[in-house]
C-alpha cells in the first residue's frame, strides 16, 4: 500500500490528470492563492453587475 501511495497520483498521475493531459497537451497546474483571489473577486463583481441589471436599477 505504501508504494501505491508513494507512486500514485503525484508520480504518474491519476486517470484525470492522464486525460486533461491528452486533451490540452500539458499537464495541468495548480493555480497559486493570488489568481484564484483575482479569479474570484472578478466573478463577485460580475455576478453583482448582472443582480443590479436584472433588479432593474
Amino acid at each position: 500500500m505504501r508504494d501505491a501511495v508513494e507512486h500514485g497520483a503525484s508520480a504518474g498521475g491519476g486517470i484525470a490528470e492522464q486525460m486533461y493531459q491528452r486533451e490540452h497537451g500539458v499537464r495541468p497546474r495548480i493555480a497559486s492563492e493570488v489568481v484564484l483571489r483575482e479569479r474570484l473577486a472578478q466573478a463577485a463583481t460580475a455576478a453583482l453587475a448582472r443582480a443590479f441589471a436584472a433588479d432593474g436599477r
